[in-house]
């Protein structure tokens, strides 16, 4: 494992778990032996490209140090396991969803010579990854990230129509012995006495909504590490705080650092609620929620802002210096 992260910043180590959307309903639809050998087929090989061309992409640009940064566990199928340095895991997982989408259709349209009516727009999958030290036993990797993968299918069920395509993440900074997720995810949670509540994590999150929180994270990789730890410690600390540190930080930048920090607020203010009106337009850090008698603050910032600190553990990554 640790060849794995012989290269990047700091040792942590991603397991990747993706798997299709809803196959066994898809496999229920097919009326011939034709459409269940061509399924079988664009899957098989779909998988297998789509993460080879996702391995390919993301990783195309590292130092030559005579070794990738990941290990393929396993494709069987339509799912795929993969151990891969953790600042690279993210950015993985997504291209692998998109590229899964492309394959699959892009197959059985030309095995089919159309697409069959009744069947989903498109062939989808979800993902999970759990991120922690490299010295960390891979079963409980596994077993959270195949947990992380059920969470993200259950959003990817929402959606109307066909389910779309989801990804989550759990990075444990600190080694703890879990297999289940959501234990470990109640420490994005801030609970008060009266009837309201803080959330400091919005995944899972569908693979449009992946796409965004993936460059606005790039982009943050490169700022400086004391900044993003400051605003991650002003999140927990609450609303009101969080917001005047945050506003407060902005104000001193430059004209031109203002406004692409702004514009990074105002994309991620797009994730934590997307029907809902943030509670500042402006520079939306928190939405306000009605769940029930409960009023909940959520925040997608925090997802971003780990995301960035696992990037910038990547081989050649600069960070400003804080000013």
């Amino acid at each position: 494992m640790g060849t794995l992260v012989g290269s990047a910043e700091r040792g942590y180590l991603a397991f990747l778990y993706a798997d299709g959307n809803e196959i066994g309903r898809l496999l229920q639809k097919l009326t011939s032996p034709e459409q269940y050998q061509a399924v079988s087929q664009a899957l098989a090989e779909g998988t297998r490209e789509a993460l080879y061309g996702a391995l390919d992409a993301v990783c195309k640009g590292l130092p030559d140090e005579g070794y990738w940064p990941f290990d393929i566990v396993n494709i069987g199928g339509d799912d795929v396991t993969v151990l891969v340095q953790a600042g690279y895991a993210w950015e993985l997982g997504v291209e692998f969803l998109r590229r899964f989408e492309q394959e699959i259709k892009g197959r059985l349209q030309k095995a089919l010579g159309s697409w069959p009516q009744g069947w989903p727009d498109t062939v989808t999958a979800s993902c999970g990854i759990a991120i922690a030290d490299a010295k960390y036993p891979v079963r409980y990797l596994e077993r959270l990230a195949a947990d992380l993968l059920k969470s993200a299918k259950k959003v990817a069920k929402k959606s109307q129509g066909a389910p779309k395509s989801a990804i989550t993440f759990l990075w444990l900074p600190t080694p703890v012995a879990a297999d289940k997720a959501e234990p470990l995810q109640s420490y994005y949670v801030r609970r008060h006495p009266a009837d309201w509540r803080c959330e400091l994590a919005s995944r899972p999150y569908d693979l449009a909504q992946a796409q965004t929180i993936l460059s606005c994270s790039l982009a943050m990789a490169a700022w400086p590490r004391a900044l993003r730890h400051r605003w991650a410690e002003a999140l927990e600390r609450g609303v009101l705080t969080s917001a005047n540190l945050i506003h407060y930080d902005i104000a001193r930048r430059t004209e031109k650092k203002q406004k692409g920090m702004y514009e990074i607020l105002l994309q991620l203010g797009t994730l934590a609620a997307p029907d809902r009106d943030p509670t500042n337009k402006a520079a939306p850090i928190w939405h306000r929620i009605k769940d029930g008698n409960t009023i909940v603050y959520r925040t997608a910032l925090v997802d971003a802002l780990e995301l960035a600190e696992l990037q910038a553990m990547r081989p050649g990554v600069e960070e400003e210096e804080e000013r």
